[in-house]
């Protein structure tokens, strides 16, 4: 593996578990590397199973059943992968800093694939923040946008958002992305007078700053 023949570290282990009738009779070291091997040779279903018998040995170690969700997620299988995920972040705690930081990103991205619950509307609308990035906040947009095509979009989502547009002033470009979402979200839940008066709001605003 070390040598870059991930095919052939894969035939190897393969080998030495049919000599020794049992994989759980390998390390734990050799059984992560036999399932870095497979993940490198892009056999992401074995790989992924290879995880998951790892996050079965050894439950005290959720890196496994992030890494098995990775592999779900390189395979469009988006059920699979949010089910991973949140075996991984139950103990986030004890997951790797890089893994930890990003988990709840992983989460909302596979619950937009699935549609599953708000398909991860929370997260996508602290990502409208004024602390966040640019490109964070136009991916969350984006999201948020999925969402109301899906008809997701619930009372206490459309709360949250207008209190999130009242924090940008007209002179940000964010007043109007985050508005135009708010509008959406209004619309799709009939509530018509409230979109008309945003709708005229964000108008007025834009005309007078082009002005």
């Amino acid at each position: 593996l070390a040598m870059g023949d991930a095919a052939g570290a894969r035939k190897e282990f393969e080998t030495l578990v049919k000599l020794l009738g049992d994989e759980t009779r390998l390390k734990r070291e050799s059984r992560e590397t036999w399932a870095r091997a497979a993940y490198a040779a892009k056999d992401f279903a074995a790989a992924a199973a290879a995880y998951g018998r790892l996050h079965e040995s050894f439950k005290d170690a959720p890196v496994y059943a992030y890494e098995c969700a990775v592999c779900k997620e390189k395979l469009n299988l988006w059920a699979d992968a949010e089910k991973w995920y949140g075996i991984a972040d139950k103990s986030k705690d004890r997951l790797p800093p890089d893994y930890a930081k990003v988990i709840a990103q992983n989460l909302a991205r596979v619950r937009l694939q699935t549609g599953t619950g708000d398909m991860g509307a929370a997260y996508w609308l602290e990502r409208l923040g004024a602390s966040t990035t640019d490109p964070e906040f136009e991916g969350a947009v984006v999201a948020l946008g999925k969402i109301v095509g899906g008809g997701k979009p619930n009372r206490e989502t459309v709360a949250q958002l207008q209190k999130i547009h009242e924090q940008y002033p007209p002179e940000s470009p964010r007043h109007y992305s985050a508005g135009a979402v708010l509008l959406q979200m209004m619309a799709a839940q009939d509530d018509m007078t409230g979109a008309q008066k945003l709708s005229g709001k964000l108008a007025t605003d834009f005309s007078a700053r082009e002005k």
